[in-house]
């Protein structure tokens, strides 16, 4: 799966910010900057990646700072 989404843009890189810590989380601003042959860009969003046993197992998007600090029960709904 990886593979063919990063094998759908011609560039494509990743800047992760703001690291928040919580528990098995961790919460990072990520601007996404990439082409593809059609011109489109990314911007910004919120991960949310789970640990277990040190190795990272889920990788979540979220629109907004606050929906992923809410996914991990750091904020109210």
């Amino acid at each position: 799966m990886a593979a063919q989404l990063m094998g759908a843009w011609d560039e494509y890189a990743v800047e992760s910010h703001e690291y928040v810590h919580a528990g098995p989380y961790v919460v990072a601003e990520q601007l996404l900057r990439g082409r593809n042959k059609h011109g489109l860009t990314l911007d910004r969003h919120w991960s949310v990646f789970t640990f277990t046993n040190g190795k990272g197992v889920t990788w979540r998007f979220y629109q907004t700072c606050d929906e992923a600090l809410e996914a991990v029960g750091l904020r109210d709904g």
